[in-house]
């Protein structure tokens, strides 16, 4: 019996969740998880990048970043509201989503970024 001035702890307050473990959460599958998310958004932050960087070198900014940037920030605010609001078990669906829209957003970001201030990006990178 939780013992406590908190009229919010009672015996009910943890009465919904299970004590037995599923899976184990491992530093093995975190860096595994983390990396292919990271992958993903690398992936499509450089293929952005890509169809956007001989436009840039001639010195025109276009039509394909502003989107970029637009639909990701959006796309990735509403995601991360998704996942946070729906169950646990949808995240792998949902971090993938997200993954995506941020490499939308970064690719976008840096190709804005190179623009107005060229090589700033590859020092970034390198650092």
């Amino acid at each position: 019996m939780i013992n406590s001035s908190n009229p919010f702890l009672n015996n009910n307050t943890f009465s919904g969740y299970s004590t037995k473990l599923e899976q184990k959460m491992t530093i093995e599958g975190t860096a595994n998880k983390t990396l292919i998310l990271l992958s993903i958004v690398v992936s499509i932050s450089a293929i952005i990048w890509s169809l956007t960087y001989s436009s840039i070198s001639n010195g025109e900014l276009p039509l394909l970043i502003p989107a970029s940037i637009i639909i990701g920030g959006v796309g990735s605010f509403i995601v991360a509201i998704i996942t946070m609001l729906s169950k646990k078990e949808n995240a792998v669906y949902t971090a993938t989503i997200y993954a995506i829209f941020e490499g939308l957003f970064i690719g976008g970001i840096s190709t804005i970024f190179e623009f107005y201030y060229p090589l700033i990006v590859l020092q970034a990178v390198m650092l």
